[in-house]
C-alpha cells in the first residue's frame, strides 16, 4: 500500500473497530507506531487489507490483541495477494490489439461448406445447380475431396480480403465474410468430424428445410 491508501485503509479500520482509535489515541509513540504498521503492510496490497479488516469483522481472521493488528492483516492479505497473481497466470493474457478469430491475417481458416452440408445432411454428392456438375464430397477412403477454404475475418484486417481491389488491369474478387454461411465452421482442431460436430446447429432440421 502507498501512504495515502495507507491512511484510507486505517480510517476504515477504526471506523469498523472504534476501539482501536481509542487505544492508538492513548499511545504516547502513537506516530511511530503507525510508521511501523505502514512499513508491515507496505508490500500487500490496499484491496486486500481492506479484506482482511473485513475478515476481523466477520471473525474469519484472528488478531493478537490492537499490537497484532498490522501482522493478521498482512498474512490474511499476503495470501489474497499471492492467489489473485496465481489466478493472473492461469488466465491467458489479453490483447485489445490482436483478432482472436484469425490472429491478425485477416483470413479464417474453416472446414469447406460442401463438407459441412455432407456431413449435417448425411450426404455424400452434391449438384451444382449452375453447371449440373456432381461434387463427390469424400474419396474412395472416406476422407474429404474439401478439407479447407479460407475466407475474410470480420476485424479490420478482414476488410481488405472482404472487398474489390484493382491490381493494373485485373480486378480480384473479395473473398466470403466468415459467418456469412450457416455452413462456415472454424477449423479448431485438426479432427473435422469432432470440429463439425461440436458446431452443430440446434435447428438444423429446420434449417435443411429453408436451404
Amino acid at each position: 500500500m502507498t501512504s495515502s491508501e495507507f491512511r484510507e485503509w486505517l480510517e476504515l479500520h477504526q471506523t469498523l473497530f472504534p476501539a482501536v482509535g481509542v487505544w492508538l489515541q492513548g499511545q504516547s509513540d502513537k506516530s511511530l507506531l503507525l510508521d511501523e504498521w505502514a512499513a508491515v503492510l507496505r508490500n500487500v496490497s490496499f484491496a486486500s487489507c481492506k479484506a482482511a479488516t473485513r475478515a476481523i469483522l466477520s471473525g474469519q481472521c484472528e488478531t493478537k490483541g490492537h499490537q497484532g493488528i498490522p501482522a493478521a492483516v498482512r498474512a490474511w492479505a499476503s495470501e489474497l495477494d499471492a492467489e489473485s497473481r496465481q489466478q493472473a497466470k492461469r488466465e491467458p493474457s489479453h490483447n485489445p490489439l490482436l483478432c482472436e478469430l484469425c490472429g491478425n491475417t485477416g483470413a479464417v481458416s474453416i472446414w469447406h461448406p460442401l463438407l459441412v452440408r455432407a456431413v449435417r445432411e448425411g450426404c455424400k454428392e452434391f449438384k451444382s445447380k449452375i453447371t449440373g456438375a456432381v461434387h463427390k464430397v469424400f474419396d474412395i477412403n472416406g476422407r474429404p475431396r474439401y478439407p479447407e477454404v479460407a475466407v475474410a475475418c470480420k476485424c479490420p484486417k478482414g476488410d481488405r480480403l472482404a472487398t474489390d481491389r484493382k491490381v493494373g488491369v485485373k480486378t480480384f474478387k473479395a473473398m466470403v465474410v466468415y459467418g456469412s454461411q450457416s455452413y462456415h465452421v472454424p477449423m479448431m482442431t485438426n479432427d473435422w468430424e469432432a470440429d463439425i460436430a461440436s458446431h452443430q446447429p440446434d435447428n438444423f432440421v429446420q434449417e435443411f428445410a429453408d436451404f
